[in-house]
Parts: structure tokens; sequence; C-alpha cells
């Protein structure tokens, strides 16, 4: 999370996608999926970041960020 918040968006996608597929079962994976297509966006990689955003919500369907993924999917 330290990666995001430097502004380092690509460094900060990978260290959300490990922490996710290491700790799926962790409340806080949510909100790494959700970041990870939040962090995509920031680098400028509008195709990635609503690839993630489609994966986050197929993946999570109750999922807190449900609203703003479906903005970023273009959904």
């Amino acid at each position: 999370m330290s990666a995001l918040g430097k502004g380092d968006y690509l460094a900060s996608e990978k260290q959300l996608d490990a922490f996710a597929a290491s700790h799926p079962g962790d409340a806080r994976a949510d909100e790494a999926d959700y970041l990870r297509a939040i962090a995509l966006q920031r680098a400028g990689k509008p195709a990635a970041a609503a690839a993630a955003a489609k994966r986050y919500l197929s993946t999570r369907p109750g999922g807190a960020h449900r609203a703003e993924a479906q903005k970023i999917a273009g959904e």
C-alpha cells in the first residue's frame, strides 16, 4: 500500500495482486482487488484497469466497492 501512496502505481498493482492471491479469505483482499484496478487506472492503463475491475466484480459479487468498480469497468 505504501507504493500507492507514493504514486508508484505499477509497483502497487503488483503488491496488491500478490496480497489478494496470497490471502484470498482475508477481508482486506476485497480492498486489494479493488485498489488494484485504481492503481492501473492511475498508471494510465485503462484497459488493464477495466479488466481488473471486471475481475473484482466477478470474484466479489458482494464487494464493498461494486459501484466504483462498475464505473472503472465501463458498466
